[in-house]
């Protein structure tokens, strides 16, 4: 079996790895209380040494995460400083030191952590975080929102569903009006995950003691409340050192009237050993959720990497040429789909390529065709047309000249929504394969390429589609066949419908009629000529001469190479891979589940009789580990 607390310690190292792609709620232990509160004589008499900065006004100023591991030498080590090795009195000056680094010398706070780990023989395996005290007022050149900034701080930590609370009031004040209490029960408000500390019992008002407190009666919590007495500044300044003080607390419960009977419950030792049992029962049961977490987030980034990896990982017998066909397929498949596949649909928020094209050759444009307006010839127009024609002759009937003339005046109409309906299709065209080459984004100078050649060729395609629609439009123009069918049919229908009184009213039922047939015929073939012309090109072009005209480019070679910055990205994730992997080879042998992870408050006075094998061994060496040292 693993020791628990050093694993997640190295957890805690991996997570700065991972960073923010996975978030990481370990295990910890926060010290929350008000700045005269006691926190760091707490924490300095786990260690043994004086180690933390004092002096006036808010010291802590950056989370500290102190990770205190067991081991026979004294010395510690930062992590913005590698492997580099403290004396146990250096490490006040690096904190104070590399706080102003990070605050700019001002007298402001910073959420970015201090990681310290701290190796002593005089300690338990334990990880904390010491935060700062709350404070109402701001001194100095303190900012004037100060309060609720270090409020934001701590509660950004004590959320946490799997952060220990360590709530520290000191025992001379109302307990009702403990800060650290009422910011634990915000978040959180059963007390399930607070563990009250009580200092300074030394010094409340003759007569009155906290026993009803620590017997859990007065402002319960789940894992109760351990009393400790801290030196004073008076202790402090006579240097006492923090082996004396330790065995003055002892002595000052073992004959208290009120404590004696509880000192083997009270003071700095019992609180030691009381977190890291509690800390390593709830790594115990959550380390589980963590694995779980490690795994779906390793197998989203194998998914990522694999992405990468077909194009970095070029063994000997491949090529940049086999390279360059591989993308240049997968840009076909990617691009056929996009107009749309009966074999394969993936479920998307906004319409392909494909979509967007029929929209515009089938809705929109037939309505942009069907609003042309054509001018209907007067009766005025069409007898100053006649007579013009016949000029100074004499005819009978009425020339077909008369129709041709009117007609073909109005077929210039036709042009401007077809070509705007090619403009249109192109522009859906041209962004769609800037959108469809992210694929190349892996190699930014292929991309660019393959882009402009698309472009040029879709560009130089749309010239030769509106050439052929004004040819077409042209030759319709230029000969009106009044014996197609189609004409025919139409205009026999019109005929049954109107009232023909003379030529001039024949003569409008024709050009009416012959506009109506040629804008059906002209609004079937700009489809037609667009799909073919446009297309179905691109899709041949890309199968052929798209390869063929970058091979042909004298910095080919160039063009494949990698994009610096996904490069970058690559081994960004591949590192946060190992990272998970490590985590998981790390947890890999975790121990069982431990259903109850806190004492019952009703088992903070008596010792529980059926208390597990596990506890009592662990409660028993750290005993003996703590007399030893003492």
């Amino acid at each position: 079996m693993k020791e628990l607390i050093p694993l997640v310690n190295k957890l805690q190292d991996l997570s700065t790895k991972i960073g923010e792609s996975l978030e990481l709620d370990l295990p910890q232990i926060a010290v929350v209380g008000g700045q005269s509160a006691g926190k760091s004589s707490v924490l300095e008499n786990f260690v043994g040494w004086d180690f933390l900065p004092r002096g006036t006004g808010i010291v802590t100023r950056r989370p500290l995460i102190l990770q205190l591991i067991h081991k026979r030498s004294d010395y510690a080590e930062f992590s913005h400083t590698g492997n580099e090795k403290f004396e146990i009195d250096e490490i006040r000056d690096e904190i104070e030191e590399e706080t102003r680094r990070e605050t700019q010398g001002e007298k402001g706070i910073s959420r970015i952590p201090i990681r310290l780990r701290i190796y002593s023989p005089n300690v338990l395996n334990l990880t904390l975080v010491d935060l700062p005290g709350l404070t109402k007022v701001p001194v100095f050149d303190q900012p004037k929102d100060i309060e609720y900034q270090i409020r934001g701080m701590i509660l950004e930590y004590i959320r946490k569903k799997n952060c220990l609370i360590l709530a520290v009031t000191p025992a001379n004040t109302d307990l009702a009006n403990s800060d650290a209490l009422k910011l634990a029960k915000e978040v959180d408000p059963e007390g399930i995950r607070t563990i009250g500390v009580l200092t300074k019992l030394d010094l409340m008002d003759e007569g009155t003691d906290a026993r009803f407190i620590l017997e859990n009666k007065l402002i319960p919590l789940k894992r109760g409340y351990v009393g400790v007495v801290n030196r004073s500044q008076k202790n402090i300044d006579g240097e006492m050192n923090i082996k004396d003080s330790i065995k003055a607390e002892k002595a000052y419960f073992e004959n208290h009237d009120v404590y004696h009977d509880m000192a083997n419950k009270l003071g700095t030792s019992y609180l030691q050993c009381i977190l890291n049992q509690q800390l390593e029962i709830h790594i115990r049961n959550t380390l589980p959720d963590f694995r779980d977490k490690f795994l779906m987030h390793q197998q989203k980034l194998h998914d990522d990497l694999k992405k990468y990896r077909k194009y970095l990982m070029i063994d000997e017998s491949s090529s940049e040429t086999g390279l360059l066909m591989q993308i240049l397929k997968e840009l076909r498949v990617e691009f056929d789909n996009a107009m749309g596949n009966f074999e394969y649909y993936e479920l998307s928020k906004t319409p392909n390529i494909g979509c967007k094209i029929f929209d515009i050759l089938h809705t929109k444009f037939p309505s942009q065709f069907s609003r042309i307006t054509y001018h209907s010839p007067s009766r005025a127009e069409i007898d100053l047309a006649i007579k013009n024609i016949r000029g100074y002759k004499v005819g009978i009937w009425t020339p077909d000249i008369v129709l041709k003339a009117l007609v073909k005046k109005q077929f210039n109409e036709f042009k401007l929504p077809s070509f705007v309906c090619v403009d249109e299709i192109v522009q859906v065209l041209c962004d769609g394969f800037h959108l469809y080459t992210r694929n190349l984004s892996h190699f930014p100078k292929l991309r660019d390429e393959v882009c402009g050649i698309i472009t040029s060729h879709i560009k130089n395609r749309e010239k030769i589609c509106k050439e052929v629609l004004q040819q077409f439009i042209d030759i319709e123009s230029g000969y009106i066949n009044t014996n197609n069918d189609d004409y025919k049919i139409l205009l026999n229908k019109k005929k049954r419908n109107s009232h023909v009184q003379d030529d001039h009213d024949k003569v409008k039922i024709y050009v009416d009629t012959y506009l109506e047939h040629a804008n059906k015929t002209v609004k079937d073939f700009v489809p037609k000529a667009i799909v073919w012309i446009i297309i179905d090109d691109c899709k041949k072009f890309i199968d052929t001469e798209l390869p063929n005209s970058i091979l042909q480019n004298k910095n080919f070679l160039s063009l494949m190479e990698f994009s610096q910055d996904e490069k970058k990205e690559y081994d960004e994730i591949r590192s946060i891979y190992e990272a998970c992997t490590e985590a998981l080879e790390i947890i890999g042998d975790r121990p069982p589940v431990v259903e109850s992870d806190f004492k019952p408050a009703t088992q903070i006075q008596q010792p529980n009789i059926a208390t597990t094998l596990w506890k009592r061994i662990m409660i028993f060496f750290s005993k003996c580990f703590l007399n030893e040292t003492n």
